[in-house]
């Protein structure tokens, strides 16, 4: 889009703000708007018509080098070192540890779709009678659940967003343990 294209799209009051501020803009901004004012016959802020000086010599254009598919490769095999390896488990759960997943993998991939996939086989093997089985299950969702809070906690950290989605992400992964502990005080 061009900067004609840009000032004829806008509205009467904006070009009539623009004008009131003209020395903020340069010199051919400053045409632009001069240009588009007199082509609707409209007047300066202080109702004098508007006069177009001749239009500025404008700066020459810097070319951008486009993107080879060699280097697209390489930008995507930069991008794919930057982030934590999924395989094998023992350095997801270090990377997990602390904190290096972005804020939504954290919370959405390894805090809900992991707990679930721990809470699945938990129901069944309760369902089915292995009581002591699903007790084993139990503490290593329990083990696997400290790790994610920590995650999330630190993920939240770094978390470039808007500070409230962080916030939002610590307090659910806290408030299921305060209601957990109040109602076992309740129970008792």
């Amino acid at each position: 889009m061009t900067p004609e294209e840009v000032w004829r799209g806008r509205r009467d009051a904006e070009l009539l703000d623009a004008a009131s501020r003209l020395q903020d803009y340069y010199e051919e901004g400053q045409w632009e708007i001069l240009t588009e004012m007199a082509r609707r016959g409209l007047r300066l802020p202080n109702g004098e018509l508007p006069t177009v000086p001749a239009r500025p010599v404008s700066a020459p254009v810097v070319s951008v080098p486009t993107a080879t598919p060699e280097t697209a490769r390489h930008t995507a095999e930069r991008v794919a070192a930057s982030r934590p390896p999924l395989w094998p488990p023992a350095p997801v759960i270090a990377h997990l540890w602390r904190g290096d997943f972005p804020l939504g993998i954290t919370y959405w991939g390894f805090a809900q779709l992991g707990g679930l996939v721990l809470a699945v086989p938990q129901l069944g093997l309760r369902l089915k009678g292995f009581i002591a089985a699903a007790e084993v299950l139990d503490g290593v969702a329990l083990v696997y659940s400290f790790i994610v809070i920590v995650a999330i906690w630190r993920s939240a950290a770094r978390y470039p967003g808007h500070r409230v989605w962080a916030d939002l992400a610590r307090a659910a992964t806290i408030l299921p343990m305060v209601l957990a502990a109040i109602l076992a005080l309740v129970q008792r």
